[in-house]
């Protein structure tokens, strides 16, 4: 199903699987993780400060509460093309990426058309 502002919760829900979720407050929580990447790829953008342990964590933790597939999906949706180069760079480092992230507001996002971002891919080479 496309990704779009209506069906990101009903998508998110179906793809949901968390055992010790036990309430909506918990399911808002964990979608949090998303707003934390994007936080913290904002940061280092306007400062250069990068938290990639921190970012590695979010992202791990999205993926296994929602499958790989369904939280890079989510990630692209909610973050927007200006953290593509990022997003990429540490989902390619966590072996995440296919060749499309697909159905994105009507478009499957081609992954070899954005660049990796070089500083992030030397940090996480030396973890």
């Amino acid at each position: 199903m496309d990704l779009t502002d209506e069906t990101f919760v009903r998508e998110a829900m179906r793809n949901y699987d968390n055992p010790h979720c036990f309430s909506l407050d918990v399911f808002k929580r964990d979608l949090k993780h998303i707003k934390y990447v994007k936080r913290l790829l904002n940061k280092y953008q306007l400062t250069g400060e990068l938290k990639e342990r921190l970012i590695l964590n979010h992202i791990i933790i999205l993926s296994n509460i929602f499958g790989v597939e369904q939280s890079t999906r989510m990630l692209f949706f909610k973050l927007g093309p200006q953290f593509y180069i990022s997003l990429k760079t540490f989902l390619n480092h966590l072996g995440f990426l296919t060749e499309y992230v697909r159905e994105i507001n009507g478009e499957n996002i081609s992954i070899k058309d954005i660049p990796v971002d070089i500083n992030i891919e030397r940090r996480l080479n030396e973890l």
